[in-house]
């Protein structure tokens, strides 16, 4: 009776790891990156599940400049990559987050909703712009 259990009870085990291998693979997006003037945001790690996004970048400055706020924004698409929506988002240095200093690379997270019928799997960013503490700025003229 005790082997029959244990068995059973691997057997479960076998089958959780397989469900969340399934999961895991199935939240995974494809590497994404956006340059502007020696900036760059390389995507890292983002997932999605359903409508929320988790995402997880890091930021590069190649520059001599200390970098403080980057305006970027982010084209969503489903399962086939067809447009879904864009959403706006700012990385700006304060209180907690320091500013991005020359030839560093920092990590951006920042969780989302995406509102919208169609759950987003494809995502493409886009640097709009950005500023350093010196008053330097890069602007994207598209």
């Amino acid at each position: 009776m005790y082997n029959l259990i244990m068995k059973k009870s691997s057997y479960n085990i076998k089958y959780l790891f397989i469900i969340l291998f399934i999961l895991i693979s199935q939240s995974k997006s494809y590497s994404q990156i956006a340059k502007i003037c020696n900036v760059e945001i390389k995507e890292y790690n983002t997932k999605f599940i359903g409508n929320v996004v988790k995402l997880d970048f890091n930021i590069s400055n190649k520059t001599n400049h200390t970098i403080d706020n980057i305006e970027f924004y982010i084209r969503y698409g489903n399962v086939y990559g067809d447009y879904i929506t864009t959403k706006n988002y700012t990385f700006e240095s304060g209180l907690i987050i320091d500013p991005i200093k020359p030839y560093t690379t920092q990590r951006y997270i920042n969780g989302d909703y995406i509102k919208t019928d169609m759950a987003p799997k494809t995502f493409e960013i886009n640097i709009t712009r950005w500023h350093a503490t010196d008053g330097t700025y890069c602007k994207n003229d598209l």
